[in-house]
């Protein structure tokens, strides 16, 4: 095979390179893939990325990223409980390889496929608790210029993807990122960022700019742990619409995931409103935002006081991204008010209890710092606070200092700084 020239590109939380393998005939130029969670490693002055590929020829890539990083967290200054001891952890951090590639049919249609999988970098095991070989992202699919992309298989959802639009940071600093206070409700996680298996999933272009709709659909995703499935979901739907133009790109996504017994039980549905956004002032200046209202409606309570019911809940969050030469600066704020509940929810729920509803309020601050070594490697540190309220269960996604919701002490303030590095190839 002939080796080609790596793809690079400058980015805001990371430095992004793509390594590529041509077949032997062909001398086509490195591809551009999306999809995945390398949304979380966009330049700052080009749009999300799209679907599909921008590739001439077939191709096949062998890619990956590593991100050991070491961080401290505390939880202090509990108003109805003691304080949660601190933690130091070593974590890979998103870190992952793969192979995909694909088939030129001619005409500019493209058969695609992928096979991705999570990796410990401090044992060398595969992180998810099943071991199986493809945990993330793994599909084959098709894509055409004029028809767009259809990929069938192991999929992050549109809802899921958004999480790369409405911040700088990747997997890579999961303390200083607001996924938890954006994406579950006072701790409880509704299952939007876990992938969806047996789905199958439309984009009507391949790109990111312009009208962009997207698709993405499975009638029976139940127990599922060798894929990170758990509960009985047997249906998942998202509905998104995207649109880029320049320095500017905004996307809403609603999903649905039903039956998965998280908070409302029974012939229940977990649902969620977003939208997201970026805007860069400048090629080394730029903000991203998301604003999300998500919600569970089902059967909540026992026996004789069971009914229908809801628990709901509103966040946003902002973050602007700086680059200057080598270093990069990233600020990010994150607001989840207070759960909203209604029905049978409010007898059966316990943050759902009217002394305690309006204290289920958090606030996030986090800074990180980026160096690049080169155009694949850079050094980072970073520091984030939460702020609960005095019924506050949000804690830090992935690493946090209580992995239990229950186990947690409520109005409890998660600290946590670290220091990391990260290699793409």
């Amino acid at each position: 095979m002939k080796k080609q020239n790596f793809k690079q590109a400058c980015l805001v939380g990371a430095c992004l390179a793509y390594g590529a393998m041509a077949h032997a005939q062909e001398a086509a130029k490195a591809p551009t893939f999306a999809g995945s969670e390398e949304a979380g490693f966009n330049p700052l002055g080009s749009p999300v990325s799209g679907d599909g590929v921008s590739v001439s020829g077939d191709t096949l890539q062998l890619y990956g990223l590593l991100s050991p990083t070491i961080a401290y967290m505390t939880a202090n200054g509990a108003r109805n409980g003691p304080d949660e001891s601190s933690r130091t952890n070593f974590a890979s951090n998103g870190s992952y390889w793969g192979i995909r590639g694909a088939e030129d049919l001619g005409s500019t249609w493209y058969v695609l496929f992928q096979l991705e999988n999570t990796v410990n970098v401090g044992t060398g095991t595969n992180t998810n608790a099943s071991g199986q070989f493809a945990g993330r992202d793994t599909f084959i699919g098709i894509q055409n210029d004029t028809f767009g992309v259809l990929k069938f298989g192991l999929l992050t959802s549109p809802l899921y993807d958004t999480v790369g639009t409405y911040k700088f940071l990747g997997d890579q600093m999961p303390i200083a990122s607001p996924t938890t206070l954006m994406t579950t409700l006072n701790g409880t996680s509704l299952q939007f960022n876990n992938r969806v298996a047996n789905a199958v999933l439309y984009a009507t272009s391949k790109d990111s700019s312009g009208l962009v709709g997207h698709f993405l659909y499975t009638n029976s995703q139940s127990a599922d742990p060798a894929n990170g499935i758990t509960g009985n979901a047997d249906r998942v739907y998202s509905l998104s619409a995207s649109y880029g133009a320049g320095p500017m790109y905004l996307q809403y996504v609603y999903e649905s995931r039903a039956n998965q017994d998280k908070l409302a039980q029974g012939s229940s549905n977990d649902w969620s409103n977003r939208i997201v956004g970026r805007y860069s002032f400048t090629s080394t200046f730029s903000l991203a935002f998301g604003l999300d209202y998500s919600g569970s409606d089902g059967t909540y309570g026992k026996k004789t006081a069971a009914g229908p019911g809801r628990v709901s809940r509103q966040a946003a969050t902002v973050s602007l991204g700086k680059v200057v030469g080598n270093n990069e600066f990233i600020g990010g704020y994150a607001y989840a008010r207070s759960l909203q509940c209604s029905g049978a929810a409010v007898g059966a729920v316990a943050s759902c209890a009217s002394n305690v509803r309006s204290g289920t309020s958090a606030q996030q601050f986090s800074l990180a710092y980026i160096y690049r070594l080169s155009k694949r490697t850079l050094v980072s540190a970073y520091i984030s606070r939460i702020w609960n309220g005095s019924q506050g269960l949000y804690d830090f996604d992935s690493t946090p200092v209580v992995q239990s919701v229950s186990a947690r002490t409520p109005g409890v303030n998660p600290t946590g700084g670290g220091v990391g590095i990260t290699h793409i190839f």
